[in-house]
């Protein structure tokens, strides 16, 4: 990143990128020239403009922080004004998927994605009331031992307040080294409640299967990470060897993950065709498309209010080119991808960059999927501990396979 010290500095920059080589510079009532090595050089207009627009993007810029500097009351840490600067210029997006990230931030961003950290073992997404809701606990974690369940909204972490338009900083804020310690302050059906969680290594699974019964398999998928394409495979193996006819694909709760992990399930679950097209912000399209050769079984989705990002494209592909029945509620919404970008000084940023359409054409982003069967999940079907007893959702999955 560019690190603005003094306008002086950053004048020299400019010229010399527009100018080339180096030499020095001087202000004329005839325009801008730079004296070098190989003589005088007068900036032309094309020159000239970009000079002007340096100086409009960066005078004001180091104008406000020579302010902060000379006058605040308590000397201000230099590069914590260069890292609010970097975090304002995302932040004034209103989008809360794009962010600057630190290196510590960048970090912990790599970590989950790798599906191996240390925390409480919880999955959370954005609710609709702005609040991080917890949509789903790793078995055996220390969140599903201390008793937080699905559907619980986290209000505080050790004090601090989070919406859910900062659900990355809350996630880093609960994660943090095995032994240690973090308070959770929750809404659980309107009541608050308090937990104290020690910390333990998680190791997220992302794909988990079993045969329901000698000739129908199941098969979830939590989280498109890393290893999720090569664990599919596996299991989606492991029931055709234990002699599967059909099977149902379980991607309720299912928050995304990497685009690219969800297009290479694409293949196995998809003959040839469009999984997903993206448009950038100048119209410019590019079609993902699935190579022949899909799995023999037959199969029925599962999706629900919390399956968004990467889900939303995998299931629209397979809706939109009539691979199978979609289960469930409507997704969630997210038709955006963001591309993670590491800088030099290991910081990142993380930007919005595409929109994707079912190969239909249909807009995702705000939006969701319908399913094909609309079947929701009524209250009675939880027991007092919030644990799913009936099932209607797998059951339509069932009988629309035959069983």
């Amino acid at each position: 990143m560019i690190k603005i010290k003094k306008l002086a500095l950053v004048l020299l920059i400019i010229l010399a990128v527009i100018c080339g080589g180096t030499g020095m510079y001087a202000l004329q009532s005839s325009g801008v020239i730079a004296v070098s090595g190989s003589g005088v050089h007068k900036l032309n207009d094309y020159e000239y403009s970009r000079y002007q627009q340096y100086l409009k993007d960066y005078s004001k810029l180091d104008e406000l922080k020579r302010y902060v500097q000379t006058y605040y009351y308590e000397k201000p840490e230099e590069d914590l004004l260069y890292e609010g600067i970097y975090k304002g210029l995302f932040a004034i997006l209103g989008d809360p998927y794009s962010s600057y990230m630190t290196k510590e931030e960048y970090e912990e961003e790599e970590v989950s994605a790798s599906g191996k950290y240390s925390g409480i073992g919880a999955t959370l997404t954005m609710n609709d009331n702005n609040r991080v809701e917890i949509i789903s606990l790793v078995e055996g974690s220390p969140s599903e031992k201390s008793g937080l369940r699905k559907g619980d909204e986290i209000l505080e972490v050790d004090g601090v307040v989070f919406t859910g338009e900062e659900l990355d900083k809350c996630a880093s804020s609960i994660r943090g080294p095995k032994g240690s310690t973090v308070k959770l302050h929750i809404l659980r059906g309107g009541n608050p409640m308090d937990f104290e969680i020690v910390r333990d290594n998680i190791v997220n699974i992302s794909v988990k299967s079993h045969m329901i019964n000698d000739k129908l398999g199941y098969i979830q998928i939590t989280g498109f990470e890393d290893p999720t394409a090569d664990l599919f495979r596996a299991a989606l193996s492991s029931i055709e060897e234990s002699g599967a006819e059909s099977f149902i694909l379980d991607m309720r709760d299912n928050g995304g993950g990497y685009v690219d992990v969800a297009l290479e399930i694409a293949d196995l679950l998809m003959e040839k065709g469009t999984v997903v097209y993206v448009e950038d912000q100048n119209g410019k399209r590019e079609y993902y498309k699935t190579n022949a050769g899909r799995t023999k079984l037959n199969y029925v989705v599962l999706v629900n209010e919390a399956s968004a990002s990467a889900t939303e494209i995998l299931t629209a592909g397979i809706m939109d080119n009539h691979e199978a029945d979609i289960v469930g509620t409507k997704t969630f919404g997210k038709g955006i991808i963001q591309n993670v970008q590491p800088l030099s000084d290991g910081t990142a940023v993380k930007l919005t960059v595409l929109q994707y359409y079912s190969p239909s054409g249909r807009k995702i982003h705000k939006e969701g999927i319908v399913p094909n069967y609309v079947v929701e999940i009524p209250k009675e079907c939880y027991d007092e501990n919030g644990d799913l007893i009936t099932d209607p959702q797998l059951d339509k999955a069932k009988e629309l396979l035959g069983f």
